[in-house]
């Protein structure tokens, strides 16, 4: 079954964006100890896609590059998924807390 060049596309988009975020989140996590898991996460997730958004703008300058809303939509879902995934873990991992 051949793939279509657009879903490699996203999908390596995605595949992009969840490493960003993974890496943002430990660094986070490092760089500001202080910081709830719920901050870094979010900040994970929100630097991400702030990034694709600038980069899918500043491609409407360069000459033959296209505008494309789901290649943010594949970067957000990507940085998603890793931070869900983080977010999970940190729950999982928490001792129970007494009722």
């Amino acid at each position: 079954m051949p793939v279509h060049v657009t879903n490699i596309d996203k999908l390596a988009h995605g595949t992009v964006y969840a490493v960003l975020a993974l890496l943002l989140a430990w660094g986070l996590a490092r760089a500001f100890p202080g910081w709830s898991r719920a901050r870094v996460l979010a900040v994970a997730f929100l630097l991400p896609l702030a990034y694709g958004v600038s980069d899918e703008f500043h491609q409407h300058f360069v000459p033959g590059r296209d505008v494309e809303v789901l290649d943010v939509v594949a970067d957000a879902t990507g940085a998603l998924l890793v931070v869900a995934f983080l977010g999970w873990l940190g729950r999982r991992s928490r001792p129970p807390t007494p009722h």
